[in-house]
């Protein structure tokens, strides 16, 4: 097991440096626009129709203005969010192990690098990380008893997004 999840690490690590010159393709140049719009003084719905919720944008807009607009920005970005939705995953799975845990940030990680460039900031991967987080505090307060208030307010980061 542990021989498959180093050459799963290694693999998921030579997949993120080759992808460093992916360009923006798909969705996230469409977001890149419309952020660009919303930051021009444009109303989203109003100028520019999409069908996207208002929490993509502002992220696109937060990389813009942050890393800037080109494809190496939000390829770091990208990688980024997928280390920390990662991260979460072995948070989350943790308690059955270490191996489970390193087995599901892996193969989420391989999965989402093994796509291509045209699933690089796509709104279901940035949602993972909200519904991660919603379902690991829900999980981490039934398992100490807590009140159902907490239980609701870390079911609520799930639709935050």
């Amino acid at each position: 097991m542990k021989l498959i999840l180093a050459a799963s690490g290694a693999l998921a690590a030579y997949l993120a440096w080759r992808s460093l010159g992916w360009p923006l393709i798909h969705d996230a140049p469409l977001m890149h626009y419309i952020a660009w719009v919303i930051g021009q003084g444009g109303v989203p719905y109003r100028d520019v129709f999409d069908m996207n919720l208002p929490g993509v944008y502002l992220i696109h807009a937060a990389v813009i203005g942050l890393l800037g607009r080109g494809d190496l920005a939000w390829r770091l970005f990208d990688l980024g969010w997928l280390a920390a939705t990662g991260a979460l995953l072995w948070t989350y799975a943790r308690p059955l192990g270490a191996a489970p845990a390193w087995a599901g940030a892996l193969l989420f990680a391989l999965y989402h690098l093994s796509g291509g460039a045209w699933r690089v900031g796509q709104r279901d991967f940035l949602l993972c990380l909200f519904l991660l987080a919603g379902a690991y505090g829900v999980a981490r307060s039934i398992e100490r008893g807590a009140r159902s208030a907490r239980s609701c307010g870390a079911g609520s980061r799930s639709g935050s997004a």
